[in-house]
């Protein structure tokens, strides 16, 4: 993470976003750590089961 922070950082990207599913708290977690914040929930059935995907966004 904090190599990928560092290269938006350097590349001066006003944000970045990132996603995952509700229920794997480890992700949620380790994006929140980093600054991420929840802004927006959708569901999404690509993995062949209706799951919730979270979108989280940091801006620098």
């Amino acid at each position: 993470m904090d190599k990928a922070i560092t290269f938006c950082k350097e590349k001066k990207f006003a944000k970045v976003h990132l996603s995952t599913f509700a229920g794997l708290d480890a992700a949620r977690h380790l994006y929140e750590k980093w600054g991420f914040r929840l802004i927006g929930e959708t569901e999404d059935c690509t993995w062949g089961v209706v799951v919730k995907e979270q979108i989280f966004e940091l801006v620098f």
